[in-house]
């Protein structure tokens, strides 16, 4: 039952709060940190060539976490945390924390995929995307009381009962 219920409670936060659980790397991609029109568009994707679109180092990021993407759209896990991480070390961006701790949460290596989202944090402390993923991760190891401590914070509740 409990279970039932942090479950309902994170589609209410999905539904009642988008931008909490939104993915914003409009901060890590474009000069403008309050716009949340898109970069980098299809049309100018499809326009310009690969070389092109990475001239700068904010749509080069963008790239990266593209290629990323694919790797793990395509099944091939392994290669595309190796990417991420090799894409952290070299420009130190929380974003490619946060992709390998959602491959490491998708094939249940929640203790690896805890440890990446917590670098997550201490790079970016108001990246709620992954604090929201430390909660559902702790839901899935049935640790319901820091998963209640996670979502409170997340919605602003402190010392009421959920």
């Amino acid at each position: 039952m409990k279970q039932f219920f942090y479950f309902f409670f994170a589609f209410w936060l999905i539904f009642h709060f988008k931008g909490l659980c939104q993915l914003d790397i409009t901060k890590y991609t474009s000069d403008d940190l309050f716009s949340p029109k898109p970069v980098i568009t299809q049309e100018y994707l499809e326009q310009k060539s690969k070389d092109q679109v990475a001239e700068s180092i904010n749509t080069q990021i963008d790239v990266f976490v593209q290629e990323g993407m694919d790797f793990w759209e395509n099944g091939e896990y392994d290669d595309a945390v190796d990417h991420f991480e090799q894409m952290a070390l070299e420009y130190d961006v929380p974003v490619f924390y946060y992709y390998m701790g959602l491959i490491n949460y998708e094939q249940e290596k929640y203790e690896d995929a805890s440890d990446n989202l917590n670098i997550v944090l201490e790079k970016d402390p108001l990246f709620m995307e992954a604090k929201y993923m430390l909660g559902i991760i702790a839901l899935d190891q049935d640790e319901d009381k820091e998963a209640k401590e996670i979502f409170k914070l997340l919605i602003g509740i402190q010392g009421k009962r959920i």
